[in-house]
């Protein structure tokens, strides 16, 4: 399925969508059975067939397996520009700025991700009280000294 891009825009919609569904389908086996380099190779190839923020947030996972936060918040800004009620994207994003030390976007997308679910996402409401802590602990360290 290595068609360039002036191949791509010849087909349809239709025939676009379903290779872009075959190709996440296939990412989603390499995904499971943990060879996220892989996965990436295929959701990146999905996304020439079909801009989609699943696309995006699945190979932001992949990044994430592999520590690469800082690509897996390029791909979540990805997915979020598409969707931005994307709480998946949402919370990756979250999780990678966190790991960044980004803990102010960090605490900024928990909470988002809480408002967006009525609060009843256990992982966004954990990962805003251990967020807020860490603030609040920094905080408390630099006023003391």
């Amino acid at each position: 399925m290595n068609l360039g891009e002036a191949q791509i825009a010849l087909l349809s919609e239709e025939e676009k969508r379903a290779k872009a569904q075959n190709l996440k389908s296939r990412g989603n086996k390499f995904y499971q059975a943990k060879k996220h380099e892989r996965a990436i190779e295929f959701y990146t190839k999905a996304l020439l067939f079909q801009e989609d923020p699943v696309f995006y947030s699945n190979r932001a996972a992949c990044y994430v397996a592999l520590g690469d936060y800082e690509t897996t918040v390029q791909d979540c800004d990805s997915a979020l520009r598409l969707n931005k009620k994307y709480l998946k994207a949402l919370l990756r994003r979250a999780q990678a700025y966190e790991n960044l030390g980004q803990l102010q976007g960090s605490l900024y997308d928990f909470i988002s991700a809480c408002i967006l679910d009525d609060f009843k996402n256990s992982v966004a409401a954990n990962g805003a009280e251990r967020v807020l802590k860490k603030l609040a602990e920094t905080e408390a360290k630099q006023r003391i000294e």
